[in-house]
Protein backbone atom coordinates (compact mmCIF):
# COMPACT_ATOMS: atom_id res chain seq x y z
CA UNK A 1 0.00 0.00 0.00
CA UNK A 2 1.67 3.49 -0.71
CA UNK A 3 0.06 7.00 -1.43
CA UNK A 4 0.46 8.54 -4.72
CA UNK A 5 -0.83 12.47 -4.28
CA UNK A 6 -4.20 11.76 -4.42
CA UNK A 7 -4.38 8.23 -4.95
CA UNK A 8 -3.75 5.67 -2.51
CA UNK A 9 -2.40 2.36 -4.06
CA UNK A 10 -3.40 -0.94 -2.07
CA UNK A 11 -2.19 -3.43 -4.22
CA UNK A 12 -2.50 -5.32 -7.63
CA UNK A 13 -5.20 -3.27 -9.84
CA UNK A 14 -7.28 -1.74 -6.48
CA UNK A 15 -6.76 2.03 -5.46
CA UNK A 16 -8.44 4.96 -4.31
CA UNK A 17 -8.76 8.14 -5.79
CA UNK A 18 -10.27 10.52 -3.57
CA UNK A 19 -9.44 14.45 -1.85
CA UNK A 20 -7.42 14.19 1.64
CA UNK A 21 -10.34 13.62 3.71
CA UNK A 22 -12.26 11.48 1.72
CA UNK A 23 -9.29 9.20 1.56
CA UNK A 24 -9.44 9.22 5.20
CA UNK A 25 -12.72 8.39 5.53
CA UNK A 26 -11.83 5.28 2.41
CA UNK A 27 -8.98 4.01 4.48
CA UNK A 28 -11.13 4.13 8.20
CA UNK A 29 -13.56 2.14 6.63
CA UNK A 30 -11.36 -0.22 5.13
CA UNK A 31 -9.58 -0.66 8.53
CA UNK A 32 -13.21 -1.42 10.33
CA UNK A 33 -14.03 -3.62 7.37
CA UNK A 34 -10.85 -5.68 7.78
CA UNK A 35 -11.04 -5.81 11.67
CA UNK A 36 -14.59 -7.06 11.01
CA UNK A 37 -13.19 -10.00 8.84
CA UNK A 38 -10.19 -10.29 11.40
CA UNK A 39 -13.37 -10.97 14.57
CA UNK A 40 -14.86 -13.16 12.42
CA UNK A 41 -12.25 -15.35 12.11
CA UNK A 42 -11.36 -15.07 15.38
CA UNK A 43 -15.46 -16.19 16.55
CA UNK A 44 -15.00 -18.89 14.22
CA UNK A 45 -12.13 -20.16 15.75
CA UNK A 46 -13.52 -19.90 18.99
CA UNK A 47 -16.69 -21.89 18.02
CA UNK A 48 -14.42 -24.59 16.55
CA UNK A 49 -12.63 -24.88 19.40
CA UNK A 50 -15.12 -25.10 21.72
CA UNK A 51 -17.17 -27.67 19.61
CA UNK A 52 -13.88 -29.58 20.17
CA UNK A 53 -13.82 -29.19 23.76
CA UNK A 54 -17.28 -29.54 24.74
CA UNK A 55 -18.30 -32.25 22.27
CA UNK A 56 -15.18 -34.29 23.67
CA UNK A 57 -16.30 -33.53 27.28
CA UNK A 58 -20.14 -35.36 26.07
CA UNK A 59 -18.95 -38.10 24.37
CA UNK A 60 -16.36 -38.93 27.68
CA UNK A 61 -19.36 -38.28 29.94
CA UNK A 62 -17.21 -35.44 31.70
CA UNK A 63 -19.25 -32.89 31.85
CA UNK A 64 -20.50 -32.49 34.96
CA UNK A 65 -16.87 -33.55 36.95
CA UNK A 66 -14.71 -31.01 37.78
CA UNK A 67 -12.11 -31.47 35.19
CA UNK A 68 -8.61 -29.01 33.43
CA UNK A 69 -9.33 -28.32 30.11
CA UNK A 70 -5.94 -27.58 29.07
CA UNK A 71 -5.91 -25.37 25.94
CA UNK A 72 -2.36 -25.45 24.41
CA UNK A 73 -0.50 -24.44 21.79
CA UNK A 74 0.46 -20.99 19.83
CA UNK A 75 -3.17 -19.70 19.07
CA UNK A 76 -4.43 -20.34 22.89
CA UNK A 77 -1.29 -18.96 24.27
CA UNK A 78 -1.11 -15.59 22.23
CA UNK A 79 -3.24 -14.15 24.77
CA UNK A 80 -6.39 -12.91 22.60
CA UNK A 81 -8.62 -11.60 24.76
CA UNK A 82 -11.80 -11.91 22.45
CA UNK A 83 -10.61 -15.76 21.74
CA UNK A 84 -10.20 -16.39 25.06
CA UNK A 85 -13.43 -15.00 26.70
CA UNK A 86 -15.36 -16.66 23.48
CA UNK A 87 -13.54 -20.12 24.17
CA UNK A 88 -14.04 -19.93 28.57
CA UNK A 89 -17.65 -18.72 28.34
CA UNK A 90 -19.04 -21.61 25.67
CA UNK A 91 -17.38 -24.45 27.57
CA UNK A 92 -18.08 -22.88 31.03
CA UNK A 93 -21.73 -22.76 29.61
CA UNK A 94 -21.72 -26.73 28.69
CA UNK A 95 -19.64 -28.19 31.59
CA UNK A 96 -19.71 -25.41 34.70
CA UNK A 97 -17.37 -27.57 36.79
CA UNK A 98 -14.75 -27.12 34.61
CA UNK A 99 -11.31 -25.18 34.63
CA UNK A 100 -10.26 -23.59 31.53
CA UNK A 101 -6.16 -23.64 31.67
CA UNK A 102 -3.64 -22.19 29.53
CA UNK A 103 -0.36 -23.46 30.21
CA UNK A 104 2.63 -20.65 30.37
CA UNK A 105 4.82 -23.09 28.58
CA UNK A 106 5.07 -23.73 24.92
CA UNK A 107 3.99 -27.66 23.85
CA UNK A 108 7.34 -28.73 23.58
CA UNK A 109 7.65 -28.54 27.66
CA UNK A 110 5.15 -31.49 28.03
CA UNK A 111 6.85 -33.42 25.73
CA UNK A 112 10.57 -33.11 27.37
CA UNK A 113 8.58 -33.24 31.11
CA UNK A 114 7.17 -36.86 29.36
CA UNK A 115 10.46 -37.87 28.25
CA UNK A 116 12.33 -37.13 31.50
CA UNK A 117 9.50 -39.10 33.36
CA UNK A 118 10.23 -41.44 30.80
CA UNK A 119 13.69 -41.86 31.66
CA UNK A 120 12.87 -41.61 35.51
CA UNK A 121 13.97 -38.21 36.04
CA UNK A 122 12.63 -36.67 39.18
CA UNK A 123 10.70 -33.28 40.66
CA UNK A 124 13.61 -31.11 40.55
CA UNK A 125 14.35 -32.13 36.76
CA UNK A 126 10.75 -31.32 35.69
CA UNK A 127 11.11 -27.67 37.59
CA UNK A 128 14.34 -26.09 35.89
CA UNK A 129 12.07 -27.66 32.51
CA UNK A 130 9.26 -25.75 33.77
CA UNK A 131 11.39 -22.34 34.79
CA UNK A 132 13.35 -22.84 31.25
CA UNK A 133 9.97 -22.92 29.26
CA UNK A 134 8.11 -20.01 31.34
CA UNK A 135 11.15 -17.37 30.24
CA UNK A 136 11.93 -15.92 26.79
CA UNK A 137 15.19 -17.64 26.77
CA UNK A 138 14.16 -20.47 24.69
CA UNK A 139 12.42 -18.26 22.29
CA UNK A 140 15.68 -16.75 21.75
CA UNK A 141 17.67 -20.12 21.47
CA UNK A 142 14.47 -21.53 18.90
CA UNK A 143 14.75 -18.32 16.80
CA UNK A 144 18.56 -18.62 16.45
CA UNK A 145 18.51 -22.32 16.01
CA UNK A 146 15.82 -21.75 13.10
CA UNK A 147 17.79 -18.62 11.35
CA UNK A 148 20.68 -20.89 11.49
CA UNK A 149 18.56 -23.93 10.16
CA UNK A 150 18.03 -22.06 7.17
CA UNK A 151 20.92 -20.53 6.26
CA UNK A 152 20.75 -17.25 8.26
CA UNK A 153 22.96 -15.17 9.74
CA UNK A 154 23.40 -14.63 13.87
CA UNK A 155 23.35 -11.32 13.57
Amino acid sequence: MRLEGRRLALGGDVALERDGKALVQDVGQLAADFVGVAQALVDRLAQEVSDLVTTTLRRLGLGVEAIDVVLGGGLMQAGNVRLDEAIDRTIIAAAPKACVVRPAAPPIAGAALLALDMLGAGPATDAVVRETFTTDVWREAARRATAQAMGASDG
